[in-house]
């Protein structure tokens, strides 16, 4: 973690952006996926240089818009025989 971005966690403070490695880190999402969300307008992005910086608030909304996980409890084992 850089330095910038311990300071950003210590103190509370969100970033205003993120690049897309970072993107990719903090979602789990692809590169390719995260290139994708900016062409379909879900990531905003800015251009700093060569750079390409993704909005964080645009990923915040994008992540509170999916659906909630539904997932079965598993079944219970069945006790293993020791003998």
């Amino acid at each position: 973690m850089a330095t910038s971005e311990k300071l950003f966690v210590s103190a509370g403070i969100e970033p205003l952006t993120l690049t897309v490695e970072q993107t990719v880190l903090a979602t789990g999402e692809s590169r390719s996926k995260v290139y994708e969300l900016i062409g379909t307008g879900e990531y905003e992005a800015k251009k700093a240089g060569s750079r390409t910086l993704i909005v964080y608030a645009s990923i915040k909304r994008r992540i509170a818009a999916l659906p909630a996980a539904k997932i079965k409890a598993p079944k219970p084992r069945r006790p293993q025989h020791t003998t």
